[in-house]
């Protein structure tokens, strides 16, 4: 008979272990080059991890040398990574766990060792199974054992960590986490237990249909048991991740027992079944941090600054980190919470990229293989069992983990074995590889067959594919989905290539400071504070921009173009910011400070708005919202708002409020019917107060009526039943329909349309439309009530558009932008945005405008020196006191400046209220 041969698992390779002890050394060696750091901060412990890897890797080639120290280089590999990235963690933190990690890490690598050579006959612990379970149980439950009965406070005591119950502090030096410990006992029990009835667990007897197999209830019964041991884990713990983990780790190994894949897919359905109902009927703010990890894995956006901010800022770190990686020390990893523990991995992902990832990816990818070899070569079913769940415990730990890093599954809080900041993590970890180890030393004589159980095989194929799988999810997250979340508005990493230069000025059009930044503390502010806030805008870190601040940011931090400067920070940022500029481009308004000023303080403590533009050239020379803000205090306010829906101070109420416009519309109406030809100036309709028109009861604000009136008298007089008139004149338009050919005029005026340039936010004015556009709601459109909705600047350029003969100008606000080196980049160029109405009905309604304030409702407007010409207007809201309106522009016959005035709610007409503060603005421009 032949002698048989010992299979060896994995020979002694010393080239291997050198790489691994390398790799650690050339990582912190660019860490060190990186940030200027003296590279003895971070080698001279390296150097002890190294000496203790050294003498650990020759007590076991002495000891055991037919050994697979393939798996000792792998740990050493993994741990090396893990160490370099805590270190670099560390300098941003300001904590010490390097240090604590290297002393971890050496215990670690001393602790297998000890147990791979101590531990000679690993079958032997088949005898221990039963014990090894009921101390698996003891340790999984004394956290919570001890809170319960010690509650947090003594020296020693269990503490509650982000919900979960996982830990016993000792003091203040040491705490421990009996749950890691408990997996190698539970792994112990399992294999022990399945050696036993793995036979017995594999016969299925029955069929269903005559074709399903199932088995006996009895052998269901050790699988219900587990499962609901787990959820009683689970609930006693609080914690998601060690339920999860200790339930897959029994259902790889019953598998690999009984080679039944029954008994995974529907232990696995059962667990999440029980695990979503437990966690969903459970005590209020039992399972809350669970909750959060499973909304924040359904969609973390919503909340962004909650639940949902560690996910976000997670995806951010591998977007940031693309294929190559920013660099060590380049990225901003510390802006995850509980990075160097949980979220380690994404920290890897940002600052050594898709490449550095999948090298983790690979090295756990080698332990399977090498783990499962082992298990599958083992000497007999106890060890092949056990070291398959040895390997199982690692490795899905590890894939658990990165799942939720990268949001392929809810975050569970677990550690990335050998990787993560943790003791009892590694400790335990070390004893696990050990074993692993001490078992691929003794080998199977013969080959086991493939069909022969345990069944390794097909465990790890899964593993590689879910770890293939995990590669091609990275990608996505890095490459694919990258340039939009590197741009994203929440992202922080804007803000820091920003704070690399300093941001120009903001400028009114008379070289007024409005926006500057200091250049040593690096602090913006805003001398005019209040007054223009809600032009200039703020920029915070925490909660972005506004206003120029946002729309001209590009200009502002020294870009060729204001729409893609975040795009381009990005770009250059990851180059660690090469080419950044250091200083900022000066951008300025078309916004003259003085009038600015003036506005806001004739709108005092009433809400309202003011907007004036230059009809000819579309300058926008003010825009005043009340109530408004201070951007020096942003911060503050923003906080203060965000639980205060009724707090609209952040509204900017001259490009964003939308009000209705009462008789100012009525210019636009006359000019639209003139040009259509509905109506003459000299058809007269009578005004009595109050008529039906329609089956619509139209009223105007002069109850005693106007009599018998004219086009001119109907504007300067402000007669709403001359106007409802004209309404039906358009619905009886001759081979039209009335109705569109009403709302394309309301078109060619701007509305429902955004004005081109984007420079500023503005929502468009709103026409009623479709089956909304009655003919009762024309009839009121006509005299500006209805569902007619404005902005003061819409009704500023319509004023303007009449004062410019029909055309209205493209509203634009910066007026030009200069380099640091008084180069102009940009300077503002009149563009026309509609040609309205042709020439003589807009001279026709502008000529009477003149007239409403010489002899109609708009005296109040009118200047000595300067002839103005202007329309008041008195909005109805249905909710409260009439809105007051005026437009107006000046000089009358070559306009340079044309206003818009609301005040809110003033329960007084336009001509008593609007007018008068009209007049003021005009005084201030006009410099009376």
């Amino acid at each position: 008979m032949a002698k048989a041969t010992v299979i060896a698992t994995g020979r002694p390779n010393p080239l291997l272990f050198l790489m691994a002890l390398a790799l650690p050394v050339l990582a912190a060696l660019s860490y060190s080059a990186n940030v200027g750091a003296a590279p003895a901060d971070i080698l001279l412990p390296l150097t002890a991890v190294g000496i203790v890897a050294v003498g650990c890797y020759i007590w076991m080639r002495v000891r055991i040398p037919n050994a697979d120290q393939t798996l000792f280089s792998i740990i050493l590999a993994l741990s090396g990574i893990g160490l370099v990235m805590i270190a670099r963690l560390d300098a941003d933190l300001g904590s010490e766990r390097f240090t604590k990690q290297v002393t971890w890490i050496c215990i670690a690598l001393v602790v297998m060792a000890l147990t791979a050579t101590s531990v000679r006959r690993p079958e032997k612990l088949a005898a221990f199974q039963y014990v090894s379970g009921v101390v698996a149980v003891v340790l999984f439950l004394a956290p919570t054992l001890l809170h319960a009965v010690l509650g947090g406070v003594g020296e020693i005591r269990a503490d509650e960590v982000n919900g979960a119950r996982l830990w016993i502090q000792f003091g203040n030096y040491l705490s421990l986490q009996p749950s890691e410990f408990a997996k190698i006992l539970v792994a112990i029990f399992l294999a022990g237990y399945l050696t036993e009835k793995g036979d017995v667990l594999a016969h299925w007897p029955y069929r269903l249909w005559n074709r399903i197999a199932l088995p006996p209830l009895r052998h269901v019964g050790p699988i219900l048991l587990v499962w609901l041991a787990s959820l009683g884990l689970l609930a006693a713990q609080r914690d998601l991740g060690s339920a999860l983990l200790i339930f897959c780790l029994f259902l790889e190994m019953l598998y690999s027992a009984t080679g039944r894949a029954g008994y995974p897919l529907g232990g696995l359905a059962l667990f999440v079944i029980g695990a979503a109902f437990l966690v969903s009927a459970g005590a209020e703010g039992m399972f809350s941090h669970v909750q959060t990890r499973i909304q924040a894995w359904r969609d973390p956006w919503p909340h962004a600054d909650t639940g949902g901010y560690q996910m976000i800022q997670s995806l951010f770190a591998f977007a940031q980190g693309d294929v190559l990686g920013t660099g060590l020390g380049q990225g901003m990893p510390t802006r995850i919470p509980e990075v160097s523990t949980d979220f380690i991995f994404a920290a890897i992902g940002e600052e050594l990229g898709l490449v550095g990832t999948c090298a983790v990816i690979l090295l756990f990818s080698f332990l399977t293989v090498r783990g499962f070899v082992a298990a599958g070569r083992a000497k007999d079913d106890f060890c092949a069992l056990l070291a398959a769940g040895l390997t199982a415990g690692i490795v899905t730990q590890a894939a658990i983990i990165i799942c939720g890093v990268t949001k392929f599954l809810p975050m569970t809080g677990i550690t990335l074995p050998f990787v993560s900041y943790g003791g009892s993590s590694v400790v335990a970890s070390a004893i696990a590889v050990g074993l692993l180890i001490r078992i691929s030393a003794d080998p199977t004589p013969t080959p086991r067959p493939a069909g022969d159980r345990p069944r390794t095989r097909p465990l790890a194929w899964l593993h590689l594919v879910l770890f293939a799988l995990l590669s091609v999810w990275l990608a996505y997250w890095s490459v694919i989905r990258g340039p939009e979340l590197n741009v994203h508005p929440r992202n922080p990493r804007l803000y820091v290539a920003e704070e690399k230069i300093q941001r120009g000025q903001i400028l009114d059009r008379r070289g007024n400071v409005l926006a500057e930044e200091d250049a040593e503390t690096g602090e913006r502010t805003y001398p005019s504070a209040r007054a223009t806030a809600h032009v200039v805008g703020y920029t915070t870190r925490q909660y972005g921009s506004a206003g120029i601040e946002a729309t001209a940011a590009g200009w502002l931090l020294g870009l060729e173009r204001p729409d893609s400067g975040i795009a381009d920070l990005v770009r250059q940022a990851r180059t660690r910011s090469r080419g950044l500029p250091d200083k900022g481009n000066d951008v300025t308004l078309s916004i003259d400070l003085a009038l600015q000023q003036r506005g806001h303080e004739l709108l005092g403590g009433e809400q309202g708005a003011i907007a004036a533009i230059n009809p000819k050239t579309g300058a926008i020379l003010c825009l005043v919202s009340r109530p408004t803000y201070d951007p020096n205090d942003i911060s503050a306010i923003l906080a203060e708002t965000a639980t205060n829906p009724s707090d609209t101070r952040l509204l900017n109420r001259a490009t964003q409020g939308l009000y209705p416009p009462g008789s100012t519309f009525k210019i636009l109406v006359a000019a639209a019917a003139l040009d259509a030809e509905l109506v003459k100036p000299h058809d007269r309709f009578t005004c009595t107060g109050e008529e039906i028109i329609r089956g619509d009861r139209i009223r105007c604000w002069n109850r005693a009526g106007h009599g018998d009136i004219d086009l001119h008298r109907a504007i300067t007089e402000s007669c709403n039943i001359y106007f409802a008139h004209i309404g039906e004149r358009f619905l009886r338009a001759p081979g039209e329909d009335g109705r569109k050919l009403f709302i394309d005029y309301c078109d060619s005026f701007g509305f429902g349309a955004v004005p081109p340039g984007g420079s500023y936010t503005v929502e468009p004015s709103r026409v009623p439309r479709g089956e909304e556009m009655t003919d009762a709601m024309l009839l009121e459109c006509c005299f500006g009530q209805g569902a007619l909705m404005v902005t003061p600047l819409h009704m500023a350029m319509i004023a303007g558009g009449i004062a410019n003969r029909g055309e209205v100008m493209v509203p634009q606000i910066i007026e030009r932008v200069n380099s640091p080196a008084g180069e102009t980049i940009y300077s503002m160029q009149p563009q026309r945005w509609r040609y309205a109405v042709t020439g003589p009905p807009a001279e026709y309604v502008a000529q009477v405008m003149r007239q409403v304030v010489t002899e109609g409702t708009g005296r109040a407007a009118g200047l000595s020196s300067v002839e103005v010409a202007g329309k008041t207007g008195t909005a109805e809201t249905g909710r409260g006191p009439a809105h007051a309106w005026f437009v107006a522009y000046a000089p009358a016959q070559d306009p340079e400046i044309a206003v818009a005035v609301i005040v809110e709610n003033s329960g007084a007409g336009g001509g008593a209220v609007a007018a008068p503060k009209a007049r003021e603005l005009l005084r201030t421009y006009f410099a009376l």
